[in-house]
């Protein structure tokens, strides 16, 4: 029997996982102990989270209201694109308008364009319309009848940490912070125990969760495929400014020159981000870059490095690694806490029974690759299809992927994004994306034609008065903040 699990690294990764486990197999006797790393993380740092972070956090018995207020936290309705497509786009989570005549509004919304439609399609989107005017949407009854209108959160890094490690320490998790540590080997080659200090800290069962470092998984030989012909990029810039005096639901996406920049809105400060290409810019042109193209008074800059890849295997021998250990992403679309989720989902639906673990370990790691390219075909949709006329937005030296390749034709064809397993973002993402981009697909489902022009326009028209009611009725999202989450 597996009856104790060693994670050995630092921050989200490891905190998340310790909770994870400890909340989901506390109860049948394994035991978790973290050997943790000096944190990474400074002030200005922020995990973007994507929707699906709710319901992870609901599976731990995280209160939402009560970790955005002890963190200092906001929601994020999507991200408004700026200088990426011909005009200014908005990837809202959730969806657009509702079937007419039981078929998917997207087919209709074609035939309306072709039609001579000028509305955009995010104007039929509810989480959207609420976005862009500061409206905060709470999921209801009401809203769900007319369309799905998910939210994500801009969680201060540093603050979600120590809130995760406390939640932890208070469960009995057993904490050994180190600052370095040797690999002890067994027979079969996994590992047998780590040690640090003159302990020795044993366990059938390791979690890599060391960050970029991926020291475990380097110790084991796991090799790392680089996506650098995808993704120029390789610097990250972070930065921090005061807080807004009203808190964008949103962040705000800019294409740069050199890469892009991003604005993280939370209740305590601002974040901003910057992914760039250091062939094309130094370290202090990035910085001074920043300060003018934000308009704001940053402070606390730090740069690091970022290279975008992954592992050929996420799980080897008997140690599984988490987050960055396993796979390194370009942060435009905020996929760094749903990777980490994602491999902690499907190993507690794999979680062995023993140290036999080879059926295991096989799925894990095609699930895992599943997951990890999807999402890196859902980022090069940006590096392919920018309009921005900097050198960084060049098309990818590498060949598309297949399955990337095969999407984009058959939107263009028919407006149809195929679904692959493991797919980490909603066919609503890829169609708000690729339209915000002018792909203009040349013909729809022949069905969309049994619905009259009048019929249709008509539909259209009273989607879009309905969007206006609903959201003039919401709360702000300050006031939504300060009713529920304000800080302090």
């Amino acid at each position: 029997m597996i009856g104790k699990v060693v994670i050995f690294g630092r921050d989200a990764a490891a905190w998340l996982s310790a909770n994870a486990l400890q909340t989901a197999l506390g109860s049948t006797g394994l035991t978790v102990e973290v050997v943790e790393l000096p944190s990474l993380l400074q002030a200005q740092d922020i995990y973007p989270a994507l929707p699906a972070l709710e319901a992870f956090h609901g599976q731990m018995r995280i209160d939402e209201h009560a970790l955005l207020k002890a963190i200092g936290g906001s929601y994020s309705l999507g991200q408004s694109f700026v200088d990426f497509g011909p005009v200014p786009f908005f990837h809202a989570y959730g969806s657009h308008g509702v079937a007419i005549d039981r078929l998917p509004f997207f087919q209709h919304f074609i035939r309306a364009r072709q039609k001579g439609l000028t509305v955009a399609l995010e104007d039929f989107s509810l989480t959207a319309a609420g976005a862009k005017i500061g409206r905060f949407i709470v999921p209801d009854s009401t809203t769900l009848s007319f369309a799905r209108a998910d939210y994500g959160y801009h969680l201060p890094a540093v603050a979600y940490v120590d809130y995760l490690r406390g939640m932890a320490i208070r469960a009995g998790i057993k904490v050994t912070t180190v600052r370095g540590i040797e690999v002890e080997r067994d027979d079969e080659g996994g590992i047998a125990a780590l040690v640090a200090g003159g302990q020795r800290m044993t366990g059938d069962l390791f979690i890599d969760a060391s960050g970029a470092e991926a020291r475990l998984m380097r110790e084991l030989g796991a090799g790392f495929d680089t996506w650098r012909g995808w993704f120029r990029g390789d610097r990250v810039l972070v930065a921090a400014s005061p807080a807004f005096a009203s808190v964008p639901p949103h962040a705000r996406i800019e294409a740069l020159d050199h890469g892009w920049q991003g604005l993280y809105a939370a209740q305590d400060r601002t974040r901003l981000l910057q992914f760039y290409d250091s062939r094309l810019m130094s370290d202090d042109a990035a910085l001074q870059v920043a300060a003018r193209t934000s308009g704001l008074k940053l402070g606390d800059a730090v740069v690091s490095e970022l290279n975008p890849g992954r592992r050929v295997q996420a799980w080897s021998h008997n140690c599984v690694a988490i987050g960055e250990a396993a796979c390194v992403f370009d942060p435009i679309d905020s996929p760094g806490l749903h990777a980490i989720q994602n491999g902690l989902v499907h190993l507690l639906a794999l979680f062995p029974r023993d140290a036999s673990n080879r059926a295991e370990r096989i799925e894990y790691n095609h699930l895992m690759q599943q997951g990890f390219e999807r999402t890196r075909d859902f980022q090069i949709v940006h590096s392919l299809l920018c309009a921005h006329a900097g050198s960084y937005w060049r098309a990818p030296e590498a060949a598309l992927p297949d399955t990337l390749a095969h999407k984009l034709e058959t939107f263009r064809a028919r407006g149809i994004v195929p679904k692959y397993d493991g797919e980490a973002f909603p066919l609503d993402s890829w169609e708000a994306v690729l339209t915000g981009y002018g792909l203009v697909p040349e013909s729809h489902d022949p069905l969309a034609e049994a619905t009259s022009d009048v019929e249709l326009m008509a539909h259209l028209k009273r989607m879009l008065g309905y969007i206006r009611e609903q959201v003039q009725s919401m709360n702000a999202h300050d006031a939504y903040l300060e009713l529920f989450c304000r800080q302090g």
